[in-house]
């Protein structure tokens, strides 16, 4: 199961969540189907330098689709993305919260 978790931005007056990082297993990065996520906190935190070696691609806003609002649970359009990036290697997915929050207000 990918293992999800939050990188925060600092400024002077406080921490605010901003990422979501979803790291993925081998199983999940089928290129040919939805990646369904349970995107409700509490979330890990990961620190930034957590990025590491390790190869992401960013989720955009049309890529993510809800299943059910309520329970929080989110569908990451990989084909879409793959055909975007064509890119078999990927170990994690970069979302913005704000997009999740977005695509879930919608639903609510």
């Amino acid at each position: 199961m990918a293992k999800i978790g939050i990188i925060s931005e600092y400024n002077v007056y406080a921490e605010a969540p901003s990422l979501l990082l979803v790291k993925l297993s081998p199983a999940e990065r089928d290129w040919s189907s939805m990646l369904y996520l349970k995107v409700a906190p509490p979330w890990e935190h990961f620190e930034l330098e957590e990025f590491g070696d390790a190869s992401g691609i960013t989720v955009l806003l049309e890529d993510i689709t809800v299943l059910d609002s309520e329970d929080h649970i989110i569908g990451v359009n990989l084909p879409q993305i793959y055909r975007r990036h064509q890119v078999d290697e990927v170990d994690q997915l970069v979302i913005r919260l704000q997009d999740v929050e977005e695509v879930l207000g919608a639903y609510m």
